[in-house]
């Protein structure tokens, strides 16, 4: 048939954004967002640690909530698709919030948002965070596709890839933070 990869990168990427369309789009630049009050943010006492594993929160909950939003729909029009739709909770829950969590860390410019259209506000979005769909998308719809044979197999082991990374959640937690502190005199200039 004329599907890609054999009809499983639309799914997958579907899966992909129906719980993690809040990170992807969100998750990028939150860093950034908070710049208005980045100043005040590191002169207090308030741990980089903290934080972090307040935003990664964020970002996790946010995927439950876009998952049981967009639950019923699933079950009404593409019953088929639910267990991938599972299965994509957990990847990301577990791995696109950390790769999202990465990116974030990075950014070094300041956003405002009262520039740029409000709703639609597309500052801060460049090449980088366009072309990091690649590294948080490909590999789901790879592996995917390599196991199209057995479905039910591939989408229990890359939901079990999400859940065990968040065995991982505290020394990341540290690693993006120190991340954080080494940029924090560039994210404040801006």
């Amino acid at each position: 048939s004329g599907d890609v990869f054999g009809g499983v990168a639309f799914p997958a990427l579907l899966g992909l954004f129906a719980s993690g369309g809040f990170v992807l789009n969100y998750g990028q630049l939150m860093f950034g967002w908070d710049a208005a009050n980045y100043q005040a943010l590191i002169t207090r006492n308030i741990a980089f640690h903290r934080m972090v594993l307040a935003k990664l929160i964020v970002l996790r909950t946010s995927c439950l909530l876009l998952f049981l939003l967009s639950l019923p729909l699933f079950i009404a029009l593409r019953p088929d698709l639910v267990a991938l739709h599972t299965a994509f909770l957990f990847y990301n829950v577990g791995i696109t919030s950390l790769l999202v969590m990465e990116l974030a860390t990075r950014n070094k410019q300041r956003l405002d948002v009262t520039r740029g259209g409000g709703f639609f506000n597309f500052e801060g979005i460049s090449a980088r965070h366009m072309l990091w769909i690649i590294p948080t998308a490909l590999p789901p719809v790879l592996f995917l596709q390599a196991m199209h044979e057995s479905p039910d197999l591939g989408l229990t082991i890359l939901a079990l890839i999400g859940l065990g990374s968040l065995i991982f959640t505290e020394p990341l937690t540290r690693y993006f933070a120190r991340g954080l502190r080494v940029r924090k005199h560039t994210m404040v200039e801006g």
